[in-house]
């Protein structure tokens, strides 16, 4: 087993606190609601030395069905070892302007990273202002002639971390396709989020700081 998910007892009603381990890492994840703990959770990012501003991003919502086009629940965002996991649907006081401050500064990495930035503006008003495609990323740090059509156009999160980190993701269809609106999300719910956001995070890291050190075939 190279991903598991361990709950941490806290006191405080407006978050939940886990470890996720994947492979050789430790993520700690903040779940909340609370626009004040999302505040923290991005000034201690800020305070960070080590922070290169650069996020990775994803996004999760419930199913669509027919014509039903259902909004973004859960914003996830990972620095380092550090991920949040922000429950859109369930913010019930504004969205805190540290976050809006945030999204528009920073650069964000992910996969499809224009639909997710389009669904966040259309469903919430949030505005990503910097954003870089991991597929192009890809493409264009291995110059791969012959594969930069498949990559660009096809290659998903699970496809670039087995190429880029050498690692395999797991993403069943009934987390994939699950209640992501729902009040509580379940541990599977909260591991599966946080890989994401981590792997898109440590995908860009690996391709503009460590020589592209991959293999294709």
């Amino acid at each position: 087993m190279n991903q598991s998910i361990v709950a941490h007892q806290v006191q405080d009603h407006r978050y939940r606190n886990y470890d996720v381990y994947f492979y050789g890492d430790s993520i700690l994840i903040i779940v909340t609601a609370d626009p004040e703990i999302v505040t923290h959770w991005i000034t201690d990012v800020e305070f960070d030395v080590s922070f290169r501003d650069v996020v990775g991003l994803d996004i999760e919502w419930r199913p669509n069905y027919g014509q039903t086009q259902n909004p973004v629940a859960t914003l996830q965002l990972c620095v380092g070892h550090s991920c949040l996991i922000f429950r859109l649907l369930h913010c019930h006081s504004p969205i805190p302007q540290s976050l809006v401050t945030f999204l528009d500064t920073y650069t964000f990495a992910g996969v499809e990273i224009e639909v997710d930035v389009e669904k966040l503006e259309r469903d919430h008003g949030l505005i990503v202002s910097y954003s870089v495609d991991l597929r192009e990323l890809a493409a264009t740090a291995y110059e791969a002639f012959g594969l930069v059509y498949q990559i660009r156009k096809n290659a998903g999160l699970k496809e670039l971390c087995s190429v880029v980190l050498l690692k395999e993701m797991v993403k069943p269809a009934h987390i994939t396709r699950s209640r992501w609106d729902y009040r509580f999300l379940n541990e599977e719910q909260v591991e599966y989020a946080c890989i994401d956001a981590f792997v898109c995070f440590e995908i860009e890291k690996r391709l503009n700081t460590s020589g592209y050190g991959c293999n294709w075939l």
